[in-house]
């Protein structure tokens, strides 16, 4: 496996440009993490604010987002993430989610 990396940081943000030759396409987004020393993306549910309107289940490309089945205080059904070792913190649920109920801290 070779690979060429660049890595430059401005203020609090990493940019990485890199290009990786004779690897699982599965492993890519691993590597990158262990190039830069970034930590796995966190996504945060504010149960509250969610009325379950499942826009975020349907956008999910690792079909990773789920109805719990506990209930928040407005009475609806909010979401879970089902494994957050799966989600690559693509944002698609951030940008569809009504409420604003969803974070993403990468």
């Amino acid at each position: 496996m070779y690979y060429l990396y660049h890595i430059i940081r401005q203020e609090k943000a990493v940019l990485a440009s890199f290009y990786l030759f004779d690897t699982d396409p599965k492993n890519r987004y691993n590597i990158l993490n262990n190039l830069i020393g970034a930590p796995m993306p966190k996504i945060i549910i504010a149960q509250n604010k969610c009325k379950g309107c499942e826009l975020c289940i349907l956008t999910c490309p690792k079909k990773n987002i789920r109805l719990s089945q506990k209930m928040n205080k407005k009475g609806f059904h909010y979401i879970e993430i089902i494994d957050p070792d799966k989600c690559n913190a693509c944002g698609l649920c951030f940008q569809v989610c009504p409420d604003v109920a969803i974070e993403i801290w990468k």
